[in-house]
């Protein structure tokens, strides 16, 4: 197999949905015995019931042609979650980096001919995993003492992406457009102590919940750079509306197997 080598990698940066994975880098279907690494670097935020969630994601796909317009590919990474509680008094939740890992397909056909290829239709469909843990902080002045009440929280995130739409080939790049929709499936724990400045004073019992997002839908649009070596760059947005949506940079790199 030729090598594959990520030779950089950009991180985009925006503010307002929760997040995805991204459907291009490459948006084109890699080939038959084909192998393409890609590295992508997303932000997302969105508004979800009390808080504001943003994730800040760094997702390596390797995906291998099972035949001329399907690809298999399985993702590992890191990923970032906050939270920006809308209650003034309460401080926000911030973890650090956390690994994360999922799989997908992706297909596309050529409809007409625009020079050596063709005007085509893309399909995606993906799912990703990883944990969360933190905690928000609300603190309460008491005469000459300060207590503290903390919501330890854990969360078991899992989501799938399902896009799909047409491709355009132009001179040395693809643009791209079409449809997404988006679920999310979360299990909470969260655990709440009250301290003062030097002790736990009180702490409840863990109490676990399940949230359901339902089907969040939009659009996504993008371009790929055709570069030397069968590298390629992507920038892609997703958007549900104003106030949610993802930016996503990423490389990646395609080469033949003798598999």
């Amino acid at each position: 197999m030729k090598s594959h080598w990520i030779v950089g990698m950009i991180l985009a940066n925006a503010a307002g949905c929760l997040f995805s994975q991204t459907a291009g880098n490459p948006i084109q279907a890699v080939g038959q015995r084909q192998w393409t690494m890609g590295l992508s670097g997303n932000y997302m935020n969105q508004e979800m019931e009390y808080n504001t969630a943003a994730s800040k994601r760094v997702l390596m796909k390797s995906m291998w042609g099972v035949n001329p317009w399907l690809g298999l590919y399985g993702t590992i990474g890191m990923v970032q979650l906050s939270l920006d509680d809308d209650r003034p008094d309460i401080a926000d939740y911030k973890d650090r980096f956390r690994f994360a890992y999922g799989a997908g397909l992706h297909w596309q056909f050529d409809i007409t001919d625009v020079g050596n290829e063709g005007l085509g239709i893309w399909g995606d469909i993906q799912v990703l995993k990883f944990n969360s843990q933190g905690s928000f902080l609300k603190h309460i002045p008491v005469q000459d003492d300060t207590i503290t009440r903390t919501f330890g929280m854990k969360y078991d995130w899992g989501e799938m992406l399902m896009s799909g739409g047409f491709v355009l080939p132009m001179k040395n790049m693809r643009i791209y457009a079409g449809g997404v929709g988006w679920v999310l499936q979360r299990k909470d724990e969260k655990r709440e102590t009250l301290t003062d400045l030097s002790d736990v004073i009180w702490e409840a019992q863990t109490v676990r919940g399940t949230y359901q997002s339902g089907l969040w839908t939009g659009a996504i649009v993008g371009v790929e750079f055709l570069l030397p070596k069968m590298y390629s760059i992507v920038i892609e947005g997703l958007a549900f509306n104003r106030k949610n949506y993802q930016i996503m940079v990423g490389i990646s790199q395609t080469g033949s197997s003798d598999w």
